[in-house]
């Protein structure tokens, strides 16, 4: 998989609904004898795309991604090797972030200005309740897209993705705790 359209997945996802949780999927892509896999190596373009959020270090995030992958894969008894070391996979993932608004409708309500104004028949609950106006909820929604591809097919092997509403004052140690909560989640059926 390009790393253009690893991008588009992941613009993709962000344009969906945003929720308060974090939704997370993961799934193989091909029938692979997982058990003669024993090395791994990173994909160079690996990155976060994060520009239009000063408040995020994407040096920091980017290692926080990497660390909490090569944890996972660890405990697959995967060993990591440079790209030139002949790798059994490639590991790439893409992050990004996107701000968002919602516009809400506030809830309805009972209207019992309009009966005294109007002289409205109270019988008549068409007259008695209205919507308020509407709320605006603005957020930035972050995901992130992991695969595995086979070092000498390039063939995609698994994926998994994440992606929440990111608070972006959040502190480094609550943002590390949610990219390794994304990546423990991902990788806990691995390689299904």
């Amino acid at each position: 998989m390009s790393n253009l359209r690893i991008f588009l997945v992941v613009i993709a996802l962000l344009s969906m609904t945003a929720c308060s949780s974090m939704k997370i999927t993961s799934k193989s892509l091909a029938d692979y004898d997982w058990e003669n896999v024993k090395t791994y190596a990173w994909d160079p373009g690996a990155k976060v795309s994060a520009t239009e959020f000063p408040e995020i270090d994407t040096v920091t995030v980017n290692k926080l991604i990497r660390n909490a992958i090569n944890s996972h894969l660890s405990e697959q008894n995967f060993k990591r090797v440079g790209a030139g070391d002949n790798p059994d996979i490639v590991v790439t993932y893409l992050a990004a972030l996107k701000p968002n608004i919602e516009v809400h409708n506030t809830p309805k309500y009972y209207n019992e200005e309009a009966i005294e104004k109007r002289n409205i028949d109270p019988s008549d609950n068409a007259q008695l309740w209205t919507i308020g106006p509407p709320k605006v909820v603005e957020y930035t929604e972050g995901a992130v897209g992991v695969i595995l591809k086979d070092a000498k097919t390039n063939e995609e092997l698994w994926q998994g993705i994440a992606r929440a509403v990111i608070d972006l004052d959040a502190s480094s140690q609550k943002r590390q705790r949610r990219i390794e909560s994304a990546v423990k989640t991902m990788f806990k059926n691995f390689p299904n």
